[in-house]
């Protein structure tokens, strides 16, 4: 066998290997995705709603003022 056929074998075997990881991670990614998603959804949600109690009694205390003047 020469030199080129050789290397030619081992560049396709590479390539596959590196086809068959991609594929693998893909399929992880694409099952965890999802998941991370949600977390991050749920966690800003959970952000906005503490951020809306924090100014409804600052706007109970403006309108309490604005209505004794």
């Amino acid at each position: 066998m020469n030199i080129i056929f050789l290397q030619a074998i081992c560049v396709d075997r590479c390539a596959g290997k590196y086809v068959k990881v991609n594929k693998k991670v893909l399929e992880v990614y694409m099952e965890i995705q999802p998941q991370i998603t949600k977390k991050r959804m749920d966690e800003m949600a959970a952000l906005q709603e503490s951020l809306e109690k924090q100014k409804q009694p600052s706007e109970e205390t403006q309108q309490s003022k604005a209505s004794s003047s």
